[in-house]
């Protein structure tokens, strides 16, 4: 709070939970002018018992009451915002900003014979990624496809837990996870299909990179999937294995099915980028 005094800010602007309500709270007694937040995902939308959910939903309210402006990164987030707590008139905002990398990305996804039965995911290994929903889908899978395999980039607590499910389902030599890496985009546009298997969301860049390159994607129904894919594009629910299983399937099965899936995803691409304009950034303050 010092520091905020000292240094005479105009505007606090808040991410992530905790912190952000740390941070909010510190700049209201310090009488910043203006105190902003961005919400990626509201914790809201987790699947926690109610005394925890309450927990969360008090946090939340106090955040939002300290809060000039409050920006959801979807319409789908917005809602949920505002069913669930009370903001100052007019803070309620969406702000849907691609960052620059992603918006200058080309679409290099070509369907190529050396990785035709890739998969890949991207995302750290958190239980909220749903890696572990997605290796018994791998799994079903390898009796249909004996040449599949699955590379998941990423690091992060579950790595240990996954590499033992990997050993029971017998997935060793088929699923690697990979790490941490830089350059995504070209390694979603170097495999057959994106997967996003995650229990929850808000608007994942994994997927934006993988609708900018164009390759196909099958994913879960989760926070603002659907929203920038398109009410049409068939997902699956979180946690569910098996429907997982069935979308890969209807993808791996038919090269005309992965191009459509591809096309779709980067016409999607188009469209979100084309309504979103960085220059308007500063006037979402006023």
């Amino acid at each position: 709070m010092r520091f905020l005094r000292r240094e005479r800010f105009d505007v606090v602007h808040t991410h992530c939970n905790k912190a952000a309500l740390l941070g909010r709270i510190a700049a209201a007694i310090a009488h910043v002018p203006l105190i902003a937040h961005t919400s990626h995902g509201t914790i809201l939308a987790e699947a926690v018992s109610s005394a925890r959910h309450a927990m969360y939903l008090g946090a939340e309210q106090i955040g939002a009451i300290l809060t000039h402006r409050l920006f959801a990164i979807s319409e789908w987030e917005r809602a949920l915002l505002q069913r669930s707590v009370r903001t100052r008139p007019g803070a309620l905002r969406v702000m849907t900003l691609v960052p620059e990398h992603i918006r200058t990305s080309p679409a290099a996804w070509t369907l190529r014979e050396e990785w035709r039965w890739d998969l890949v995911a991207v995302g750290n290994l958190y239980p909220n990624k749903g890696y572990d929903v997605l290796l018994p889908a791998v799994a079903e899978l390898a009796r249909s496809y004996p040449l599949l395999r699955l590379t998941i980039y990423g690091d992060g607590p579950e790595q240990a837990s996954l590499e033992a499910q990997i050993e029971r389902l017998g997935l060793r030599g088929r699923v690697q996870l990979g790490g941490q890496v830089n350059e995504v985009a070209c390694r979603i546009a170097s495999a057959g299909v994106f997967v996003l298997p995650s229990r929850k969301e808000g608007l994942p860049l994994a997927l934006l990179e993988a609708m900018a390159t164009g390759a196909p994607i099958v994913a879960t129904d989760v926070g603002a999937v659907r929203e920038v894919l398109g009410a049409d594009v068939s997902l699956a629910r979180p946690r569910e294995p098996s429907e997982l299983a069935r979308l890969l399937d209807d993808v791996l099965s038919s090269d005309d099915r992965r191009r459509t899936a591809g096309c779709s995803g980067r016409a999607a691409y188009e469209r979100l980028v084309a309504r979103d304009d960085p220059s308007r950034t500063s006037a979402m303050y006023a």
